[in-house]
Parts: C-alpha cells; sequence; structure tokens
C-alpha cells in the first residue's frame, strides 16, 4: 500500500500499480482480500487489485469464524470469497431461513421456497419453524405450512416453553407453538391450539 497526495493505493513487489492512488483508505482483510474506500463506500478487491464488488457497501469485515460480513442501507449480508453475496442460514426442524441484507426467504429440506421473499424481515420464532413475518412495523405470525394471520401486530417474542406473546394495540394474546393458524374477527389470532387473551 502507498499514499500519494493523501489517497492510497496499492503496488506489487516489483513497483508496479494494481490500485491507482485515488482512495480514502485500502486495508488488508483475510485470505488475501482487501477493504478499498471510496468517499463513503467500500468495495472488496483481490490482493491483485482486482475489483471483487461494486462501492455500495458502508463496511466490510472478517468475523471470528473467517466469513466476510458486509452492511449495505443498514442491512448485514455476507460475501464470499469472489465478492458474491450469500445468505445467511438459520436451520429449523424441517427447513431453513435464508436472509441477505434486506432479502429474506424461507426453504424447505428440499430447498423449496415455502416463505417467498417480500416481508421486511423473517425472524424464527422456535426450532419447529414458526416466523415473525414483517412489513415495516407489523408484524404477522407464520408458519411451515404458510399460513399466517394478518399483518396487525406491533411485537411477538417467545417467551419460553413454546409459548409466545403477540401485541397489538387492541389485543394482547399469548400462544403456544402446536398446531396450525387462525384468524378470529379480525382481534384475536390462535397461532395454535392453545391460546390465551391476556
Amino acid at each position: 500500500v502507498f499514499v500519494k497526495r493523501e489517497k492510497y493505493g496499492l503496488k506489487d513487489s516489483n513497483g508496479s500499480t494494481l490500485i491507482p492512488p485515488n482512495y480514502s483508505s485500502i486495508v488488508y482483510l483475510v485470505r488475501n482480500q482487501l477493504v478499498v474506500k471510496k468517499d463513503y463506500n467500500v468495495a472488496l478487491y483481490d490482493i491483485k487489485g482486482n475489483p471483487l464488488t461494486d462501492f455500495k457497501y458502508s463496511s466490510i469485515t472478517c468475523t471470528e469464524d473467517g466469513s466476510i460480513q458486509a452492511t449495505r442501507n443498514n442491512n448485514i449480508g455476507g460475501l464470499d470469497d469472489t465478492g458474491n453475496e450469500i445468505p445467511n442460514v438459520k436451520h429449523f426442524n424441517g427447513g431453513s431461513l435464508l436472509s441477505s441484507f434486506d432479502t429474506y426467504s424461507v426453504v424447505n429440506e428440499e430447498n423449496e421456497v415455502i416463505i417467498p421473499s417480500g416481508y421486511s424481515k423473517i425472524e424464527l420464532l422456535d426450532n419447529d419453524g414458526l416466523f415473525a413475518l414483517w412489513k415495516g412495523k407489523k408484524v404477522a405470525i407464520g408458519n411451515c405450512s404458510n399460513e399466517k394471520t394478518e399483518q396487525i401486530y406491533e411485537s411477538v417474542r417467545p417467551i419460553g416453553n413454546q409459548l409466545f406473546v403477540a401485541y397489538s394495540s387492541f389485543c394482547r394474546m399469548i400462544s403456544s407453538s402446536r398446531g396450525s393458524i387462525a384468524q378470529i374477527a379480525g382481534l384475536l389470532f390462535l397461532a395454535f391450539p392453545q391460546a390465551y387473551q391476556i
């Protein structure tokens, strides 16, 4: 790495310029990869000076396990060694929740899409495949059979023993994680057979 007029570049051992001195910083990341900063954004480069991504990330870091993590528009995702975006995977009984930056989906063990992308966030609530399906500030509850409630709740969280609390401005509810989803009069959902209104 070299500096010319307060801009960073990269030369090889023979003195040949691999990356011209046009950048705010150049930092070694891992496995012969570099993080190159231009203005407020960064890109992933290889050690030979080849860009692997565009300058569309606010940060690129290496996690403790050696994987590459990037942030774009306040959303975190993974990158492989060649700069391709890869999903983070959370496994549950019968499938996986895939997330990459601002895209979420759920697939079964055969890699068939159960819940397609289109939600602002999907959270895995239990290991049996119960999900919080977010669209903006409202959340619905969904399961592996793609059954779901209306998008009317402001929060949902697990409280242990396969029980969950859902909250809306007009209803609080505790539900168990077994069974199927039903909607009752738009006021109370019965996420699974045992439901208790608070």
